[in-house]
C-alpha cells in the first residue's frame, strides 16, 4: 500500500515515531486508538490531562458536597467518580481526529456507515482539518459530525448518568434497611430525570464545547506552540478552563429545570 501511494510517508514516519515509545507502542494495540494517535500524537497527553483534571475536580466537588460523611459516603463518590471519568475519555476521545490509510476501505467500513452513505465522509469534529487523500468537508458534513458525536455522547451520558444513579439509589436503600434508625444522607434520585438531563447536556452542551476545544487545539494551538511543552501546558490551561467552564454550567442546568434550586437569601 505504501508502494502504491495508498499510505503516505508522512503517515509512516508518524508510525514509526509513536512505536519507538513503550506506551505508545502499547496503546496503539487497542482497537481504534492507532489511526486516532497518527492523526493526533497528543491524544494521549489530552486523555491523560482530562481525566486527571477530572479526578482532581470530581473529587473536590464530591468532598464539598459529602463532608464531615465523606469517609461514610466514599462507595457513593467512587461511584459517581467512575461514571464521570467515563464520560470524560468519551468527551475526548469521541472528536479527536482518525487518520485515514485508505479512503476506499474506509468507505466499506463500519455497520452505521454501510447502510447510511452520509455517515462515511463525517469529520470526527466540525472544525477537523481535511486528512490527506480526502475530499474538503462540506458545511453539511461538519453540521452532521456535530450532531452525529451529540447522539453518540447522549447515549453515553444518558446510560452512564443511569448507572451511576442508579448504583447510588440503590446503596441509599442497603443502608436504609441495614439501619433504619440511621439519618437518611442522601434522597433517591428520579434515575430516568437524571439521566435524560445529563445525557442531553452531554449531547448538546458539552459536545459543542469539546469540538471547539478539539478544533482550537488541532487549528491554532499546534501552530503557534509548536514546542511539545509549551504546547502541552497551552493545552493543559485550556481544557482546565473548560473543565471549569462546564461545571459551573452543568449547575446552571439542574437549576434551569429545578432538579438543584437556588438556597433563598437571608
Amino acid at each position: 500500500e505504501i508502494a502504491a501511494g495508498l499510505v503516505p510517508l508522512a503517515f509512516v514516519k508518524k508510525y514509526l515515531d509513536l512505536q519507538a515509545s513503550l506506551v505508545m507502542r502499547a496503546l496503539m494495540k487497542i482497537p481504534g486508538f492507532r489511526n486516532k494517535l497518527l492523526a493526533d500524537p497528543n491524544l494521549a497527553f489530552k486523555l491523560g490531562i482530562e481525566i486527571g483534571i477530572g479526578i482532581i475536580t470530581k473529587c473536590s466537588a464530591e468532598y464539598q458536597k459529602r463532608k464531615p460523611n465523606f469517609r461514610k459516603e466514599l462507595d457513593f463518590a467512587l461511584a459517581n467518580l467512575l461514571m464521570a471519568l467515563i464520560a470524560d475519555w468519551m468527551l475526548v476521545y469521541l472528536p479527536a481526529p482518525t487518520m485515514v490509510f485508505n479512503p476506499l476501505k474506509a468507505r466499506k467500513a463500519g455497520l452505521l456507515a454501510s447502510r447510511f452513505p452520509f455517515v462515511r465522509n463525517l469529520p470526527k469534529n466540525a472544525f477537523q482539518k481535511v486528512p490527506s487523500m480526502m475530499k474538503p468537508f462540506t458545511l453539511t458534513q461538519r453540521v452532521g459530525a456535530l450532531g452525529m458525536n451529540g447522539a453518540k455522547l447522549f447515549a453515553v451520558g444518558t446510560f452512564a448518568s443511569f448507572v451511576g444513579v442508579a448504583c447510588t439509589n440503590v446503596l441509599t436503600e442497603v443502608r436504609r434497611r441495614l439501619d433504619p434508625e440511621a439519618p437518611v444522607l442522601n434522597k433517591p434520585q428520579n434515575v430516568l430525570n437524571t439521566s435524560l438531563l445529563y445525557g442531553a447536556y452531554m449531547g448538546i452542551n458539552s459536545n459543542t464545547r469539546y469540538q471547539i476545544l478539539a478544533g482550537l487545539e488541532e487549528r491554532y494551538l499546534g501552530a503557534i506552540f509548536q514546542k511539545p511543552g509549551n504546547f502541552a501546558l497551552a493545552s493543559g490551561v485550556l481544557r482546565v478552563a473548560n473543565t471549569y467552564l462546564g461545571s459551573l454550567m452543568w449547575v446552571d442546568t439542574l437549576r434551569l429545570v429545578g432538579m438543584q434550586p437556588q438556597k433563598e437569601k437571608k
